[in-house]
């Protein structure tokens, strides 16, 4: 999908690029200036707060979706 909240005259080199392509040159360009991104996910659902069950899955995103998302 495409990614939405962008200003493309200031982030030209953004435009077109999927989410998970604008997350990546975030990190890359962080990396060029020696800044470090810790990727940090509270829930499986949308929302406030964290997940109900206090863990990083659900009965509708399992543990092994969840790891096999990070894995790029």
């Amino acid at each position: 999908s495409t990614p939405s909240g962008i200003d493309y005259s200031k982030n030209p080199e953004l435009q077109g690029l999927s989410k998970i392509e604008v997350m990546d040159a975030v990190i890359a360009y962080a990396g060029e200036k020696n800044m470090r991104v810790i990727l940090d996910q509270h829930r499986s659902a949308p929302g406030a707060g964290t997940s109900d069950n206090g863990l990083w899955y659900d009965g509708s995103h399992s543990e092994d979706q969840w790891v096999a998302d990070w894995q790029l």
